[in-house]
């Protein structure tokens, strides 16, 4: 009997356990289902060019594009740069309040990296898949289309013959060798000649010459709108050796003729660009990235227009032009004859043409012009093959950045269009941020309520202090207390994303050779011995490795790695250099300096090295270390 009973009673507390269990699983369903925001993209916001079937998780987050920002885990926090970021933002705080804001910021941190891990968002599952997918299809490239803000997918090989055909072909030549060095020169020589012409003074020469220049990488991107998909090339300038006097032709007012065309043609004729690990020099047009080629376009549009209007017969009404896109009223019957003439200018400058539709209208830019008999009223336009993809609403950006878009959009549609297209064009602008995530209740109140405005906010510039301007990376959770812990000193701290889609791109530009790096924290080792010795340039790594090994011979007692090869005879391996961080900032850099000194436990540096670093970090210290031996690799894919 007492069995039967156990068992009769077992029965039903266990369908009571179970009818519990699964009520308890569809309340947290429910809940997950309601807490993940269904994240909807639009198909026209991704472009796969190869045959390559790509899962549903990878073409979702893809789509979202480059800017895209997903929120950033524990394993994301890099220790070592929020206290570099910290040291710098201290260097505006008085001296008596520092240790006690280092204090606060290593046990915000702290917390921050023992509490528990928050559940993976969707975004961040998506995130993972694409990183793996693309990592065991490495043939696959991801990047930007030339417009329209689509991603896109291709084939390596495809996008590689495409930028060979282009350095192939009659508008570039093969060189022999990097011309880097040789065009630094002389660069730097016409910079001192503009100072000795006082067109610039003695500190705008220093900060305009460069020593650490890298060649110029070219990349491309596709035009997806057009047939068979070409890429318009792009030349990337930073930090290259023509770029500071680029930008000093580009933007300047008053120079000598002569030399101002001296200095034009240099640029012109020592335009080139490295793809790999190969040199090509473009003998024909502008580059496309330098900052002289728009100004340089823009002056030959102003005498190609300038010459045909004087051979044209009629007068024409009405002409506007930006940059190479011009707007004409002109007769009817004239219209072949127009485009006859601009095109006889050069062969090499073609234009087509786009005639009034049965609407009286034309498309010019993001406008669409409509003639309404004598009036000329412009309405907001965007071409069909524009994605309409904007900052998306689920993006990890902070919600003022989102509120800001909308408002700038709103007030660009404003000023473009004519008073009759306004309430359209705010329909439609309306119906695309709708596409892009952002809640209608939002929208409406700020496209819709006319009390809506760009409010001048009334500032106090009157400060006896100048403001000291600092980052930290965007963490959820985390930033916003690092903030607040300087809420009421004379600083303003920017929030960057660091974990963005983009991460994920491929990188199309040539990576700078470990020799030509500069701007950075490095590494070098003994061949006789297990030490190592830390140090930072902000030179070519080739370069200060010169400097070392001068020192090694002549002045063993400027540094410690130059006594320790001269006094123990023993030899430095300068032929592999390890870069541990790049850092252009230079109170940052001698920080993360400091750091990897402290990291290791046998270099050749002197114990004073780390002197200035503060022993308060040492707990953030020891758990950077311990998570060093932890490899999580967030680049792009290709590298």
């Amino acid at each position: 009997m007492l069995r039967q009973y156990q068992h009769r009673l077992r029965i039903s507390f266990n369908r009571k356990f179970h009818t519990i269990k699964e009520l308890n699983i569809r309340k947290i369903n429910n809940l997950k289902a309601n807490s993940i925001p269904t994240i909807k993209t639009q198909h026209k916001w991704i472009k796969n060019l190869t045959n390559k079937e790509i899962p549903d998780t990878v073409k979702n987050l893809l789509s979202l594009g480059s800017k895209f920002s997903i929120p950033a885990t524990k394993k994301d926090v890099n220790i070592d740069h929020i206290i570099a970021d910290t040291e710098y933002i201290l260097e505006a705080i008085p001296n008596e309040r520092k240790d006690i804001k280092r204090a606060k910021v290593t046990n915000t941190l702290t917390n921050y990296i023992h509490r528990p891990t928050n559940n993976t968002s969707l975004t961040q599952y998506w995130y993972n898949d694409t990183k793996k997918f693309l990592k065991e299809n490495s043939e696959l490239i991801v990047l930007n289309s030339d417009k329209g803000s689509v991603t896109v997918i291709m084939e390596d090989r495809v996008y590689d013959q495409k930028i060979r055909n282009i350095l192939h072909s009659t508008d570039f030549k093969k060189l022999p060798r990097d011309p880097t060095l040789t065009i630094q020169t002389k660069c730097n020589k016409y910079i001192e000649k503009l100072k000795n012409s006082n067109y610039i003074t003695k500190e705008k020469a220093k900060e305009m010459k460069t020593y650490n220049s890298v060649a110029p990488r070219i990349y491309g991107n596709p035009k997806v709108h057009k047939n068979d998909f070409p890429i318009r090339p792009i030349i990337s300038s930073i930090n290259s050796p023509l770029n500071t006097l680029s930008k000093f032709i580009a933007d300047i007012l008053k120079i000598n003729m002569e030399l101002f065309l001296e200095i034009v043609s240099f640029l012109l004729e020592n335009n080139y660009c490295t793809y790999k690990g190969e040199f090509f020099k473009q003998i024909f047009g502008c580059a496309m990235g330098s900052k002289l080629s728009p100004i340089l376009a823009q002056y030959v549009m102003d005498h190609l227009i300038e010459s045909c209007v004087k051979k044209i017969p009629f007068k024409i009404l009405l002409l506007k032009k930006f940059v190479d896109d011009l707007f004409m009223a002109i007769p009817k019957n004239e219209i072949a004859n127009i485009l006859k003439y601009f095109n006889s200018h050069s062969k090499n400058l073609q234009f087509t043409i786009e005639k009034e539709d049965s609407e009286q209208c034309v498309p010019f830019l993001d406008t669409r012009v409509h003639r309404d008999d004598t009036t000329i009223k412009l309405k907001w336009y965007r071409k069909e093959t524009h994605s309409n993809k904007m900052l998306h609403y689920y993006s990890n950006h902070n919600i003022n950045t989102k509120i800001n878009v909308i408002k700038q959009m709103k007030t660009r549609v404003e000023r473009i269009c004519h008073e009759s297209y306004i309430r359209e064009g705010i329909n439609n602008l309306m119906e695309i941020f709708k596409q892009n995530g952002y809640p209608r209740g939002l929208l409406t109140k700020l496209l819709f309520s006319s009390n809506i405005t760009d409010q001048q906010q009334t500032r106090n510039t009157e400060t006896t202090e100048e403001i000291h301007y600092a980052s930290y990376p965007n963490i959820n959770g985390l930033t916003g207390k690092l903030k607040r812990i300087f809420q009421g000193e004379n600083v303003k701290i920017a929030v960057h994303n660091q974990k963005t889609v983009k991460n994920l791109y491929s990188r199309l530009k040539d990576p700078i050779e470990t020799a030509v790096k500069s701007n950075v924290v490095y590494e070098v080792k003994c061949e006789n011995c297990e030490q190592t010795y830390i140090g930072q340039t902000s030179q070519w790594i080739k370069r200060r490795m010169a400097l070392h090994k001068s020192d090694i011979t002549k002045h063993p007692e400027r540094c410690a790695l130059a006594s320790h090869a001269f006094n123990l005879d023993h030899r430095v391996n300068f032929e592999d250099v390890k870069v541990l961080k790049t850092e252009t900032n230079y109170r940052k850099r001698l920080v993360l300096e400091m750091i990897e000194i402290n990291k290791k436990e046998n270099t050749i540096n002197k114990k004073t090295d780390t002197n200035k670093l503060s022993s308060i970090y040492r707990y953030l210290l020891e758990k950077s270390k311990e998570r060093e031996n932890e490899i999580f690799f967030d680049g792009p894919v290709d590298e």
